[in-house]
């Protein structure tokens, strides 16, 4: 997460639960989606932390 290696991390675990065991703030408002507050970058792309999970194979998430 903004390219600290953050341990324990499985596929499919919340976006938002990897960013807090970095300790990483992400704004949150709806929680299921719908707003957009949460927006990151998950290999490049476009994604809401609150309802994206973590990939197979390596990720990279950025806050914006």
């Amino acid at each position: 997460v903004n390219g600290k290696a953050v341990p324990n991390v499985v596929v499919d675990q919340k976006i938002s639960q990897v960013c807090a065991s970095a300790r990483v703030k992400v704004p949150y408002n709806c929680q299921n989606g719908e707003c957009g507050t949460c927006m990151v970058k998950i290999n490049g792309r476009k994604a809401k932390a609150c309802v994206s999970k973590v990939p197979n194979g390596k990720c990279a998430i950025q806050t914006l």
